[in-house]
């Protein structure tokens, strides 16, 4: 089994500012990595729109699982 992370907060992670994006996305790390004591290496994103999020969140999502703890 797999466990991915994704936002905190479920919002539009395109709508906010890069530093917004990196602390909704690293707080969800976070959580999972006190919870289950493992890293994510993949990430999810739960809106069903594409405008919500695009390459920059990419970018953060790959950084962000390429670098365990």
């Amino acid at each position: 089994m797999t466990v991915g992370g994704h936002s905190v907060n479920h919002t539009a992670l395109a709508t906010m500012s890069e530093d917004s994006v990196r602390s909704e996305m690293r707080s969800r790390v976070a959580i999972i990595e006190a919870a289950l004591g493992g890293h994510p290496q993949h990430f999810g994103y739960p809106l069903d729109d594409p405008a919500s999020a695009g390459p920059r969140e990419f970018a953060v999502a790959r950084e962000l699982a390429s670098k365990p703890p």
